[in-house]
């Protein structure tokens, strides 16, 4: 029923959960973006990612997570962008997530891993030739034609005809 205090007598709603609005003495849902409402065109409070215009919801700026009063007035912003003043602007094209600014990097999209100290996302075939998936301190996966050995990436050309191999002896897809 959705009715958050009813009537003990009878199925008659006195108060609804959120999401919902009392219709006599029913609960009636809000608007899917809507948070809290009065009635059915009446909003109070909106999802993340939409804002209040008078008394409904409208949608935020992509570069937003929550925005107020305006879709460009962001509080909070999406992956990929940090917030500058009430803006989002775009991270370096290496970072997944940063703060404060473009190049002050949180997280890594992969290939890159993070130096903690200069908050800086490097290349991971700075730290081995080859690598496409590591982290500071170790390679994880290397590119087509090699294969994880130790901290670094081997080749799979000692073994003639072979693609894909997971040491230098062992073969798993020829070309």
């Amino acid at each position: 029923m959705n009715c958050s205090t009813c009537v003990t007598s009878s199925n008659n709603c006195l108060t609804c959960d959120n999401g919902f609005y009392l219709s006599s003495t029913t609960c009636s849902p809000c608007p899917w973006n809507c948070v809290n409402c009065t009635a059915s065109a009446t909003c109070n409070l909106c999802i993340a990612g939409f804002y209040l215009t008078g008394s409904t919801c409208s949608v935020c700026s992509s570069k937003c997570q929550t925005c107020v009063t305006s879709a460009t007035n962001c509080l909070s912003c999406n992956v990929g962008f940090y917030l500058n003043g009430n803006t989002c602007t775009l991270c370096n094209n290496n970072c997944a997530s940063c703060l404060t600014t473009p190049s002050y990097c949180l997280s890594c999209n992969i290939g890159y891993y993070l130096d903690s100290t200069a908050h800086t996302c490097q290349n991971c075939s700075a730290l081995a030739a080859n690598c496409s998936l590591c982290d500071a301190t170790a390679c994880y996966q290397c590119s087509s034609g090699y294969f994880v050995n130790g901290t670094s990436c081997g080749s799979c050309a000692s073994i003639i005809g072979c693609q894909f191999c997971t040491s230098s002896s062992n073969c798993v897809l020829c070309s």
